[in-house]
C-alpha cells in the first residue's frame, strides 16, 4: 500500500437490496452502482442488525450490536459512552474527516433539530441534521433544513432536491482535498425513504422515466397491494435512480482530481423497505428479507493490490457491524476492541476466505415517546440458507430456507418436516445471544413462564 486509502461510505434510507440492476431488479439500470460492484464487489447476503434507522446508524457508526451500544431504538440517542465512533478512529489515525447529510442518532422527540456536537464526535467538518422525512409540516426532500458546524445553530436551508444538492457539496469537497492528507467522508442520503408524493418529495427528471414504465413485481406482492403501491413503488425507483446517478457525479469527481484510484468507495444502506411485499404497504422493523436484506457494493482501488480473480459476487454473509472494522482493516488502523464486528479486510482484497459464518440480528421497538410498552422484540439467526426468527412474545416466528425460498413464503417454523433444523438454530441463536452479552432469551423465557 504506497498511501493510506481514503474513505467514502455513501449510504442511503430505506433502499432495500434487491432494488438495483446488478442485484436482478428488472424494473432499474443502476450503472454506477454497478460499477462500483464490477470493479470491486456486490454483497447479495448483506444485512441490517437491526432494520430501524436510528439503530441501523448506531451500528454503521460503532461497528457494536445495539445491544452493547445501548442505541436500541428510533430516538434514542447513541452515547459517547459507548465507545469510538468510526470518525474518531479515523480523525485520531490522521484522517480528515467530514460528514454530509442525515445523522439521526441524537435522540429526542422531535425528528427535526440541530444535532449537538456531543452526539457526533471525530468529525473535522460537519453539515447535517437528525432526521427531515416527517410526513406534515417542515421537512421535506425538496425543502431540507441543515445545521453546519458546532456553534451556530440557525436552521438553513438547502435550494434545491436533497440528494442532488449533497452531491453538490460533496462535489465541491472532494475538489479541496489534497495527496498528502488521506480523509474519511460520509455522505448520507435520506431517500429513498418515504415519503414519495411527487414534485415535493421525488425529482422528475427520474420520475419521467418510471411514470409509464410496466412494472415487475416480486411474487410475494399480491394483486391488491400492486394496485395501492403503484404510484409508490415508481417513486421508490426514482429516487434510487436519482442517488445513482449522484454516485456517478461523486465518482467522475474522483476520477477528474486523480483519487479514484487512492479510495474505497463503499454503497449501502440502513435498511430495507416492503414496497408491497407480505401485504405490507411499506416500513421495515422485520427480518424479512426486503426489510433487513441491504445493498453493498464497494469499489476496491488499484492501491490496495487486490488479488487476481476475486468473486465479484462473494457469497459471504456480512451485517452492518462488519463495515467500521472492515474500514480500518483497509486502511491499516487498529480495530477499537469495543467493535463487535469483524475486519474482513484480508476477505475483500481475495488474501483470505475467513469470513462470517452468519448474522445476527436484534430488533426493539421501544416506543420512547408515545407508547409506554415496549413491542416488537425479535431476534434473528441467518445461516447458511437458513434464517430463524424468534419473537419475544410468540417465542418462535419463522424458519426460511431462502436457498429454496428466496421469496420467504413458506414458513416451517413448527412444521415436522423442519423440526430438527429448528431445534438446531433455536440453540445456536440462543448461543450467539450469550456470547454477546444479549439478555433477550432470558427475557424471553421469564415472560413466556409467566404466561404459562
Amino acid at each position: 500500500m504506497k498511501n493510506k486509502p481514503n474513505i467514502l461510505w455513501i449510504f442511503s434510507d430505506a433502499h432495500r437490496g434487491q432494488a438495483m440492476s446488478c442485484a436482478g431488479d428488472p424494473n432499474i439500470d443502476t450503472p454506477n452502482m454497478d460499477r462500483l460492484q464490477n470493479e470491486g464487489l456486490g454483497f447479495r447476503k448483506a444485512y441490517s442488525n437491526s432494520p430501524i434507522c436510528t439503530a441501523a446508524r448506531s451500528c454503521i457508526h460503532t461497528g457494536q450490536y445495539i445491544t452493547s451500544s445501548k442505541c436500541l431504538a428510533n430516538h434514542m440517542p447513541l452515547l459517547p459512552t459507548a465507545g469510538p465512533q468510526m470518525a474518531q478512529v479515523m480523525r485520531e489515525a490522521g484522517y480528515r474527516t467530514c460528514h454530509y447529510g442525515k445523522w439521526h442518532l441524537s435522540g429526542g422527540s422531535v425528528r427535526q433539530h440541530f444535532v449537538s456536537p456531543y452526539f457526533r464526535p471525530g468529525w473535522d467538518e460537519w453539515i447535517g441534521w437528525e432526521c427531515m422525512h416527517g410526513h406534515a409540516g417542515l421537512g421535506t426532500y425538496s425543502e431540507t433544513f441543515y445545521g453546519e458546524g458546532d456553534e451556530d445553530i440557525r436552521p438553513k436551508q438547502i435550494d434545491k432536491y436533497q440528494a442532488d444538492w449533497l452531491a453538490d457539496r460533496s462535489v465541491a469537497w472532494l475538489e479541496k482535498q489534497n495527496a498528502e492528507t488521506p480523509w474519511f467522508h460520509v455522505l448520507s442520503i435520506e431517500t429513498p425513504h418515504d415519503p414519495w408524493d411527487v414534485p415535493r418529495n421525488v425529482p422528475w427528471r427520474q420520475f419521467r422515466e418510471f411514470e409509464a414504465k410496466k412494472l415487475q413485481w416480486r411474487p410475494n406482492v399480491d394483486e391488491e397491494m400492486r394496485i395501492i403501491q403503484d404510484q409508490n413503488h415508481r417513486s421508490y425507483l426514482s429516487q434510487i435512480k436519482n442517488i445513482d446517478d449522484n454516485i456517478g457525479r461523486i465518482l467522475q469527481t474522483l476520477e477528474e482530481t486523480g483519487q479514484l484510484e487512492n479510495t474505497v468507495v463503499f454503497y449501502f444502506s440502513d435498511h430495507g423497505d416492503f414496497m408491497g411485499s407480505h401485504g405490507r404497504r411499506l416500513g421495515k422493523e422485520s427480518p424479512l428479507e426486503e426489510s433487513s436484506n441491504i445493498p453493498l457494493v464497494v469499489r476496491l482501488p488499484g492501491c490496495l493490490d487486490v488479488e487476481d480473480g476475486r468473486d465479484h459476487t462473494p457469497d459471504a454473509l456480512i451485517s452492518l457491524i462488519d463495515l467500521m472494522p472492515t474500514s480500518l482493516g483497509l486502511c491499516g488502523i487498529p480495530v477499537p476492541e469495543s467493535c463487535d464486528g469483524q475486519d474482513l479486510s484480508d476477505y475483500f482484497l481475495g488474501r483470505s476466505e475467513n469470513c462470517p459464518d452468519s448474522v445476527y440480528l436484534q430488533f426493539e421497538l421501544y416506543g420512547y415517546f408515545g407508547r409506554t410498552v415496549p413491542k416488537g422484540f425479535w431476534r434473528t439467526l441467518h445461516k447458511g440458507d437458513w434464517k430463524y426468527s424468534v419473537d419475544h412474545e410468540v417465542g418462535a416466528l419463522s424458519l426460511y430456507n431462502l436457498g429454496e425460498d428466496p421469496y420467504e413464503m413458506n414458513n416451517l417454523v413448527n412444521q415436522t418436516e423442519a423440526e430438527s433444523r429448528q431445534r438446531e438454530m433455536n440453540q445456536q441463536i440462543r448461543v450467539k445471544a450469550e456470547e454477546i452479552g444479549d439478555d433477550f432469551f432470558t427475557r424471553l423465557d421469564a415472560q413466556l413462564q409467566a404466561s404459562c
